[in-house]
């Protein structure tokens, strides 16, 4: 007989954003008391000042140490165990409704390290690869978080401004900060980082895994393994998943022709490009112009 699902507290935006209009929120706290399993509604950057505890998980417990951080996205179960002055510094937003520069931000390779690659890769990986600063860069740190929390809080004119600004610095140093921690966990990540971004850059090439394991320093299995654990599909997956998204902008062009789509996006032939975008879509890939768009269908 399965077992129930888990019911976990759910903490929410009007409990704890200052503004609950306002994306972005950072609190300090120091924790004796545990705190049981629950979820937000937000994203959660957390960062270490002190003290003892151990971070919880479905399945999963870390001990906790002085300069980690690490990223909770919304929805994922979490808590703290054995709390002794475990002090914390907890950044709370809404990543949808910030003013990203992601184009900016994406060619930071720690950015994605932080917020996708490392959270996938932590349960395989037993947290061995999160970030974790040194006193000094830790300092830097809570001196914008402190700030941060001060524009949030006292709410001046320019708050939402200065508040994002600090933010975007802060999200900026972190990344930067990942691309140097020399653990074997975290070299796999930015190994795997390396892969994908030549990936995305060269989505319509034939792909050769043997050849992008060798570029990344690693041997083929793994790779296969490491790329797996961080990204949570296959390179082949990956791959496909990128040309469906390429072609799906290119059919919305007035004048697109199928075959031409297929053929620019990577696929060896129409027919197997229609047949794979059914598979995913769930309709034809004139069809799915049309419906989006409301022009006639396209040629094949």
């Amino acid at each position: 007989m399965p077992q129930p699902e888990p019911v976990y507290d759910r903490l929410t935006i009007q409990e704890f954003f200052v503004d609950p209009n306002f994306p972005l929120t950072a609190y300090h706290e120091v924790r004796n008391v545990p705190m049981r399993m629950h979820t937000h509604e937000f994203g959660e950057l957390v960062f270490v000042k002190g003290g003892r505890g151990q971070h919880v998980l479905p399945g999963e417990t870390y001990e906790l140490e002085a300069g980690d951080v690490f990223f909770l996205p919304k929805n994922i179960p979490h808590g703290y165990e054995a709390p002794e002055s475990l002090e914390l510094f907890n950044v709370l937003f809404l990543a949808s409704k910030l003013p990203w520069n992601l184009q900016d931000l994406d060619g930071l390779p720690g950015f994605r390290l932080l917020f996708q690659l490392e959270p996938r890769a932590r349960k395989q990986h037993r947290f061995a690869s999160h970030l974790r600063l040194v006193t000094s860069d830790f300092e830097r740190v809570q001196r914008i978080i402190t700030r941060l929390n001060s524009e949030v809080e006292n709410r001046p004119a320019g708050y939402e401004t200065m508040s994002i600004g600090l933010f975007l610095e802060l999200v900026a140093y972190l990344a930067r900060a990942y691309e140097n921690l020399p653990s074997e966990e975290s070299v796999s990540l930015r190994a795997v980082d390396k892969a994908m971004r030549y990936l995305s850059d060269n989505y319509s090439d034939e792909l050769d895994v043997a050849l992008l394991a060798k570029r990344c320093g690693m041997s083929e299995r793994s790779f296969y393994r490491a790329f797996r654990d961080a990204a949570g599909t296959s390179p082949k997956q990956f791959v496909l998943e990128l040309r469906l998204r390429h072609a799906k902008d290119a059919l919305l062009v007035p004048g697109s022709r199928v075959t031409d789509v297929a053929l620019d996006a990577g696929f060896s032939d129409s027919n197997y490009f229609t047949r794979i975008f059914k598979e995913h879509v769930g309709q034809s890939p004139s069809a799915w112009a049309k419906s989006m768009s409301g022009r006639p269908s396209l040629k094949d």
